[in-house]
């Protein structure tokens, strides 16, 4: 009787395991994009360009709220805004790394000259994958975010031709 006690114990103690396994595994291969912008037309703009293309997006306002997406929900991306109240972008995605360092992070920013040439060692850091320039264009979004997300079928439209940004507040 006390071997079937331990055998049951050592069956739970893999399936607790497996699980484990297996949601992590999920987190990592998730087609779920989570966006972070603090600016609701960007936000909402970038959002219809990702889903358009087969991709389900969570969108957060602030940090904060990114960061109670990220812990509760299965994410294969992270695409954050850097400035931002409360939790600027580094804030959160420094966050982020201590809870994954295996999620792609990319940073959209209207700033890039003033971000490569003060804070390129941050970036590397981070393990930042991808820095996106605002506008951004629907196509290369689509292209940047292609290889680190899986994702449905794309639409051809998204394959035949470069479009324009949606918005100039990009």
């Amino acid at each position: 009787m006390k071997r079937l006690d331990t055998a049951t114990r050592s069956n739970s103690y893999d399936a607790a395991n497996q699980n484990t396994t297996q949601s992590n595994e999920h987190r990592r291969s998730s087609r779920t994009i989570l966006l972070i912008d603090d600016d609701d037309l960007v936000a909402q703009t970038l959002s219809m360009m990702l889903s358009t293309s087969n991709y389900d997006v969570r969108i957060a306002n602030n940090g904060l709220d990114a960061l109670k997406i990220f812990k509760n929900e299965p994410i294969g991306l992270v695409i954050s805004d850097l400035l931002m109240p409360s939790l600027s972008g580094w804030d959160v995605v420094e966050r982020i790394r201590q809870l994954s360092q295996n999620v792609p992070v990319f940073i959209i920013t209207g700033y890039l000259n003033e971000l490569l040439d003060k804070q390129k060692e941050r970036v590397e850091s981070l393990g930042i994958n991808e820095i996106l320039l605002k506008p951004v264009r629907m196509k290369d979004l689509i292209d940047k975010v292609a290889p680190y997300v899986g994702r449905k079928e794309m639409r051809a439209a998204c394959n035949t031709q470069p479009s324009p940004p949606i918005s100039p507040f990009l």
